[in-house]
């Protein structure tokens, strides 16, 4: 327990900033990520309700582990729901042939640490490798996993984002008839999600 003494200060921080602190680990000892279908919706009706750029959404406790690894002991759900729905934003622009933009916010879910290897931002130990594998990777899944109960609701929870999202987009495009006049509008809309999403505040607390 001694790298607990080694916390950072309570601070209110935008989502954008916490995930470029470094390596973020929800350690085994952790409830598994457990979000049901209402948890989901009442996440994303908050967020997409909000004004962009002032929507708090509560107080989690990091600590330092050592150089720039960070422990979460609470706000796990909330956090792992943010990286997710990144994914789903990084994987319709994708799909839209935005590779830069896709890059772009991926750079948010994976990084490179001091030795210049790839490693993803949000690490979670009792679900791996499904959300690595098969949600966070950039790329096509390349292991042949068979999802547990923690990793039927972390599909779960892809699958419902990514739902919301295509809402979101088609009510971007709503009456507009050319393929490249729906697809600037659902590029513009998913940067705009994108920002609220980065903008979202959270207190980091001991």
């Amino acid at each position: 327990m001694a790298e607990l003494k080694m916390k950072i200060e309570a601070a209110d921080i935008d989502i954008s900033k916490l995930l470029k602190m470094g390596i973020i680990v929800i350690p085994r000892f952790q409830r598994p990520y457990s979000w049901k279908i209402e948890n989901i919706k009442d996440f994303w009706n908050d967020i997409i309700n909000s004004d962009e750029g002032s929507y708090f959404i509560g107080s989690m406790v990091i600590y330092s582990m050592k150089q720039d690894i960070f422990g979460v002991v609470d706000g796990q759900q909330r956090l792992t729901t943010i990286t997710i729905l990144l994914c789903v934003i990084r994987d319709h622009l994708k799909k839209l042939g935005e590779n830069e933009l896709a890059q772009g916010v991926h750079n948010y879910i994976e990084t490179r640490d001091r030795d210049n290897v790839k490693s993803f931002i949000l690490k979670t130990e009792t679900s791996f490798p499904y959300l690595q594998d098969r949600i966070q990777n950039f790329d096509e899944a390349e292991l042949d996993t068979q999802p547990k109960e923690e990793e039927i609701r972390l599909q779960e929870a892809y699958d419902n984002l990514n739902r919301y999202v295509e809402k979101y987009l088609q009510q971007s495009a709503s009456g507009l008839l050319g393929y490249e006049e729906k697809k600037t509008a659902k590029v513009w809309g998913l940067k705009e999600l994108r920002e609220i999403i980065f903008n979202l505040k959270v207190r980091s607390e001991e």
